[in-house]
């Protein structure tokens, strides 16, 4: 929820594994000051990530995704539409370092049956989760687990106190198991890196540091764009979170 003044209290805030920030927001009815409310978190996030001193070079993308039950853009048949910075004639971008997302959901009118990609499954979701019945599901929502997930974290919110609690002891137990996994992962990536030092060390190999992470972060970046191609991501998105261009992700397909 959201306070009535001018401070910034966000629904959700995230960061993905690249270091990307994310304000999402979901609203019932808009008011003409929305588009500045977003500019101006967006903005506070991309601010917050640095302190006096530090380099710009560290400052990650931040990316603005609001999902709007009502009409923001009367004139404009689309409910998807991506904003970045741009000059006059949109053909030069200033930076990708803000990014905004704005789904209008009455606008979006595709039935389950002709879902063909995640940001539409997700889309639907959202607009019907009301009408969803985890027993029950489209079968094209019901063949990935994180759908199946969300769905059951809606059903969630309407249970009892003493379904909830079991609930949440075993969320609890999971959330656990993947902090240990998690840890033994980064543990492992720590072990690795020294020993890959002290061989490079005898090999007479210098090989800077920072060069090492840029080349892990590339690969990475890559799989993941691999990844979202295959599950029919735009290739707008998949810029935006992954910071490959256009070119180097059609290069993929």
């Amino acid at each position: 929820t959201f306070m009535p003044d001018k401070e910034s209290i966000l629904d959700i805030r995230a960061k993905d594994n690249f270091g990307n920030l994310y304000d999402i927001e979901m609203q019932a009815s808009l008011k003409e000051t929305y588009p500045s409310r977003i500019i101006f978190y967006s903005a506070k996030l991309y601010t917050e990530q640095i302190s006096k001193g530090d380099e710009y070079y560290n400052l990650r993308s931040v990316i603005s995704l609001s999902f709007i039950d009502d009409i923001l853009f009367k004139d404009y048949p689309k409910y998807f539409n991506r904003f970045l910075l741009r000059n006059d004639d949109n053909s030069v971008i200033l930076s990708d370092k803000l990014i905004f997302y704005i789904f209008e959901l009455p606008k979006f009118k595709l039935e389950h049956s002709n879902l063909s990609n995640d940001m539409e499954k997700w889309l639907y979701l959202i607009k019907h989760s009301s009408e969803l019945d985890i027993t029950d599901l489209p079968v094209n929502l019901k063949e990935d687990n994180i759908f199946m997930e969300a769905v059951s974290e809606l059903d969630y919110m309407s249970k009892n106190a003493v379904e909830r609690l079991e609930y949440e002891k075993r969320m609890k137990y999971l959330s656990d198991i993947a902090t240990i996994r998690a840890e033994g992962i980064h543990e492992g990536f720590r072990l690795g890196e020294k020993r890959g030092e002290e061989r490079g060390e005898k090999r007479g190999i210098k090989l800077g540091r920072k060069q090492g992470i840029k080349l892990g972060e590339k690969r990475g970046k890559i799989e993941a764009a691999r990844n979202m191609l295959y599950k029919g991501f735009d290739t707008n998105i998949i810029s935006d979170i992954t910071g490959l261009s256009r070119e180097e992700i059609e290069r993929l397909k």
